[in-house]
């Protein structure tokens, strides 16, 4: 299944049953839904087990929580609505079989912005506006992506010549390294999380072309920045994932193996934030390792959070307009400011994206972390931000947070939690 090696894809190994695509209403206990009723950090919350995954969590102008929830075999998407009472579709989003809604962004009560997630080559991929449950597609983001490229055609790669795909400055990725992740050679996209700037622009996270877009309600798409592959923690260097010939076909893997064409350890931008300072936040993951590739736990310390220039357009990451603020990270997930300036971080623990589907491949679930880390004076290591939730590092005993998702903060300034993907519970956790 090409799925399992993206981020979305890969968090849909359970085997969960279809999403309800009804207006039925489904109950819970009314403290269970209330953080106020919860007295600090709490294991109870409304449950998704077997209706689907979730992937992103937003809190509307009510105090109520709006989730987006996927069917395991992505057959449907349904937005839902918790409050006290239990949790009511509000909308269905029809989108291309096989994307999920990734991300949510609440603009009034019954009015969002959404992401979809893109397939193979783009497929799926766009901006959904929602209002009082009707969605339209407002920015086709895989046709953007995928600009005049036709996968038809066999001698693309003879110059590395890019220009057929989309705006990505692409000057570091050769489309043939996608056997690693086994996906076609060509453009991807795959829209994650997002932030809203107005009530017709925002900014997408795109985890599959490792760069940030901004997009608006009438369609255009422009790219914000792109990322540097991960770097070496002790080298500085681009960390190299392998090497794959001239027709794609992986010849080694690792910095000490040899080929035509060399293929790096990617950026994955999963979560974007406006910050009080009025600058754009960045969270992403780490794509495939060498270790993973190995049977082996992703090296810590890969991942980053950047700071962007409010405004910015076209820039690579880093430069003057894109500078790193928490660096020494392990695969982050999510990214919001809190009521206190300081920035909230949820991370993977190890083992990158691949630690979703660590248990078929052999490998040692090792759990998450929920972070705040105060970034008001620049940027700070890891070690200086003060872990809320999850175990020690390395530690698979310890699973206080088995396999986070994304956070919210509502109106009543309680922070919420999605755990585990898989069977989804959204609970309250204590910040303060």
């Amino acid at each position: 299944m090409r799925t399992l090696t993206r981020l979305c894809g890969a968090m849909a190994i359970a085997l969960l049953a279809t999403v309800a695509c009804d207006h039925d209403r489904v109950t819970a206990p009314d403290d269970a839904l209330d953080a106020r009723a919860v007295p600090g950090p709490a294991l109870e919350g409304h449950s998704f087990a077997g209706e689907g995954m979730v992937f992103d969590i937003a809190a509307l102008p009510n105090g109520n929580l709006l989730v987006a929830v996927t069917s395991l075999d992505f057959g449907g998407n349904t937005i839902q609505e918790i409050g006290r009472h239990g949790a009511e579709v509000v909308a269905d989003i029809p989108v291309t079989p096989g994307s999920p809604v990734n991300g949510l962004e609440p603009l009034g009560q019954r009015e969002f912005f959404a992401t979809s997630g893109g397939q193979d080559l783009t497929v799926g991929a766009g901006l959904w506006r929602v209002s009082q449950g009707n969605a339209r597609l407002v920015a086709d983001i895989a046709a953007s992506t995928m600009g005049d490229w036709d996968p038809d055609v066999d001698d693309q790669f003879a110059d590395n010549d890019l220009a057929d795909a989309g705006p990505y400055p692409e000057d570091w990725k050769d489309f043939r390294c996608e056997t690693f992740a086994q996906f076609s050679h060509g453009p991807q996209t795959n829209p994650y999380h997002l932030t809203a700037l107005s009530g017709s622009e925002v900014l997408i996270g795109d985890a599959a072309n490792n760069g940030v877009l901004w997009a608006n309600t009438t369609g255009q798409i422009e790219v914000v920045a792109f990322m540097e592959p991960a770097t070496d923690p002790v080298t500085g260097d681009w960390m190299v994932l392998g090497y794959v010939d001239e027709d794609g076909d992986i010849v080694g893997i690792g910095e000490e193996a040899d080929g035509p064409v060399e293929c790096y350890v990617e950026p994955v931008p999963t979560s974007v934030a406006v910050g009080p300072d009025g600058a754009w936040y960045v969270g992403e993951l780490t794509g495939t390792t060498p270790a993973n590739l190995g049977g082996g736990h992703t090296p810590h310390g890969l991942a980053r959070v950047w700071r962007i220039e409010p405004g910015t357009r076209n820039v690579t990451c880093p430069s003057a307009a894109c500078e790193v603020v928490v660096s020494g990270l392990n695969s982050v997930i999510d990214v919001e400011f809190g009521p206190d300036d300081l920035l909230y971080v949820v991370e993977y623990e190890q083992n990158g994206f691949l630690g979703t589907v660590a248990p078929d491949l052999g490998i040692d679930l090792a759990g998450g972390t929920l972070l705040q880390c105060d970034v008001r004076n620049g940027n700070v290591g890891r070690e200086a931000c003060t872990r809320l939730l999850g175990g020690e590092e390395g530690d698979a005993t310890e699973m206080e947070l088995p396999f986070p998702g994304a956070i919210t903060f509502d109106k009543s300034e309680n922070l919420w939690l999605v755990e585990n993907v898989f069977a989804p519970t959204v609970r309250p956790v204590d910040w303060k």
